[in-house]
């Protein structure tokens, strides 16, 4: 039945060993799990593979968590903190949601009260998990963010329940629930920003040469020389702003201008952080897309592109300025073909450290950026076909955005490959619009009218180009 190896006996088949394990009885087995846990629990100081053993020995009594005392669980309940954490860093963020649940779940009754900080700790990094793990419409992730709202003591302990709120919405493409909640939350931190509705195109042409007046002969030495920012309150209104001027990007361009100025104040006169880099590339954005000011816009994005080159968390800024770097404000100055072979780089980075939403905004930019360069249509279809697949398979909101691009490509070939699209409904762009204009994803409608103009070029129906242009 066993073979030896020096120290080490094991048994000699799989099946020997789940034989001889079920004729444990069950209660007696449970006690073995806990024994073992425990040793190695209290052996493991600051090796993660034991650590790691004792927690998947105690999780094994997770069923019948009586069995441990009041200490024992909250042991095990640490252990599965540290597991989960150890796990988001190496990606592995399935298994991160199981450890932090499994935490939750040794938890005494009275939690919210005797073991706050672990309890506020374990519910915010299980809700985490899930988002980059692509999981954002499970019912345990609104489930959590209610629990820690409900049982907030103060506005600062359901800040980041907040944040994962604004992040649940923007991935569904709520985008204007999102932007609201945002909006409310830099109200009770000090930033009172006017009512995107409210704001005319004069109130931007104002608010643009504010920028141009602010950024003039600015330097990248310039923002090297600020302190860092140490005050949190700003630290975490840049991180709401932060967070705005991606869904803003999506649904209310029209704030950025705005969004991306006040963060650029904070920083000269709080310091500097990560945030004000995503504020320097925004505001190069801004001035293009709503100012037509490309050498500006390009060198302050270009500014913005050093400083995260600069940073020590450049993997993750590389990340989080793509979308409006790479995808938008270089395509002004350099050829789409330089920019465009980055995109898929972008993509993986972002599939690594858990950032979803970024990975499908570049998914969808590779594909248009496929277009542009001139790739081959095969090729093309092949990745929208396996993209659509995948935001269908999370469900989201990049889905419809890449379903013009799609149209467009039945378009110029005549194919519709049935079997490859098989598990989600092909939409027209008639519908693709009903669902902009009722969702208020302006990036979507522009997607579907850009992509019809293709469509009516194609076939050489120019009355109908000149309508949607107009």
């Amino acid at each position: 039945l066993m073979e030896k190896a020096g120290p080490v006996f094991a048994f000699s088949h799989d099946l020997l060993k789940e034989a001889v394990y079920n004729l444990i009885p069950t209660v007696t087995r449970l006690r073995l799990h806990k024994k073992i846990g425990l040793t190695l629990a209290n052996r493991s100081e600051s090796d993660t593979a034991i650590s790691r053993l004792a927690v998947e020995q105690l999780n094994l009594c997770i069923d019948c968590v009586d069995m441990l005392d009041t200490s024992e669980r909250l042991q095990s309940a640490w252990l599965n903190l540290a597991a989960g954490k150890s796990s988001i860093t190496s990606s592995s963020f399935a298994q991160a949601c199981d450890y932090f649940e499994a935490g939750i779940s040794f938890l005494e009754e009275d939690h919210w009260s005797t073991q706050r900080t672990l309890s506020l700790e374990l519910y915010k990094m299980s809700v985490l998990a899930h988002f980059m793990d692509g999981r954002a419409k499970d019912t345990q992730v609104s489930k959590r963010l209610a629990d820690v709202l409900s049982n907030a003591i103060s506005f600062e302990e359901g800040l980041t329940a907040r944040i994962l709120i604004m992040k649940m919405f923007a991935s569904t493409g709520k985008f204007i629930q999102a932007i609201n909640t945002g909006l409310d939350v830099l109200q009770h931190l000090g930033e009172a920003f006017i009512p995107p509705d409210e704001i005319s195109m004069t109130d931007v042409a104002g608010k643009v040469k504010d920028i141009q007046s602010l950024l003039q002969n600015v330097t990248k030495d310039d923002f090297k020389s600020i302190p860092v920012m140490t005050d949190a309150t700003k630290l975490n209104a840049m991180q709401i702003m932060a967070l705005l001027c991606s869904y803003a990007h999506m649904a209310k361009a029209i704030m950025l201008p705005y969004l991306s100025y006040r963060m650029i104040e904070l920083t000269k006169q709080y310091g500097m952080c990560d945030d004000a880099i995503v504020g320097l590339a925004v505001m190069g954005f801004a001035l293009i897309s709503l100012a037509n000011d490309i050498k500006l816009g390009y060198n302050v994005g270009k500014i913005a592109e050093f400083l995260a080159e600069e940073s020590p968390n450049r993997h993750s800024l590389r990340v989080r300025i793509s979308v409006v770097w790479d995808g938008n404000t270089k395509l002004f100055v350099e050829p789409c073909q330089s920019v465009f072979s980055k995109i898929m780089w972008v993509y993986n980075s972002a599939k690594l450290i858990g950032d979803i939403d970024t990975a499908m905004v570049s998914a969808m930019n590779y594909c248009f950026g496929m277009f542009l360069t001139g790739e081959k249509l095969e090729k093309v279809g092949s990745y929208l076909v396996r993209f659509l697949q995948e935001m269908e398979h999370l469900s989201h909101h990049m889905l419809n955005k890449v379903m013009c691009i799609y149209l467009c490509y039945t378009t110029f070939t005549g194919v519709t490959d049935e079997d490859a699209v098989k598990g989600f409904e092909v939409k027209s762009y008639e519908e693709l619009h009903t669902i902009g204009v009722e969702s208020g994803d302006q990036f979507l409608l522009f997607h579907v009218d850009f992509h019809r103009i293709l469509h009516h070029c194609y076939f050489r129906e120019f009355d109908d180009v000149d309508r949607i242009a107009r």
